[in-house]
């Protein structure tokens, strides 16, 4: 599964820039250092942690993804501390209605070789590769969302953005 979820994520890699750039994103920051996850998200909102409230932002819908972060280090290494998101649709016992559960699995904080050419940085040999535009890493990558139309629980693979921001 792993393998599949990387090979994914490098399958679906895109570049997304946004208008609030500050003037330090017109240059490429260096690789080396801590980059922290700053945006993770859906295109769609979605009540994942049952509050009563839905959004397209993983960072306030899934806890596991907090902490998510890339230490860059001089060595041509980096910690890749990121949390897969499982995802599922449950009944609630007696009732018609349902509840997402979400299930993490994170990469633990081995360190792996990485490469740079130009403005992409790959990491596990090529199988994931990330866009640099100055002190941002950004990939997008299919996430499994179960979706529950006309009584039906379907699974859609939705674009997930993650953006991780040089400290």
């Amino acid at each position: 599964m792993k393998r599949f979820f990387l090979m994914g994520l490098g399958a679906m890699l895109a570049l997304s820039c946004s208008s609030d750039d500050d003037s330090d994103t017109l240059s490429n920051a260096a690789i080396e250092g801590t980059w922290k996850l700053t945006k993770y998200e859906l295109p769609s909102s979605f009540d994942l942690n049952n509050d009563g409230t839905a959004s397209n932002n993983l960072l306030t819908e899934v806890s596991c993804t907090s902490n998510s972060s890339l230490v860059f280090n001089a060595g041509s290494t980096v910690n890749f501390n990121f949390s897969e998101i499982y995802i599922d649709l449950e009944p609630v016992a007696g009732t018609e209605t349902y509840v997402y559960t979400t299930e993490c699995d994170t990469f633990g904080n081995e360190a792996y070789p990485y490469t740079v050419s130009d403005n992409i940085v790959s990491i596990f040999g090529g199988e994931l590769s990330l866009i640099r535009s100055g002190r941002k890493l950004i990939f997008t990558f299919p996430l499994r969302v179960p979706i529950r139309e006309n009584g039906e629980i379907t699974n859609e693979y939705l674009i997930a953005y993650a953006e991780f921001t040089k400290q």
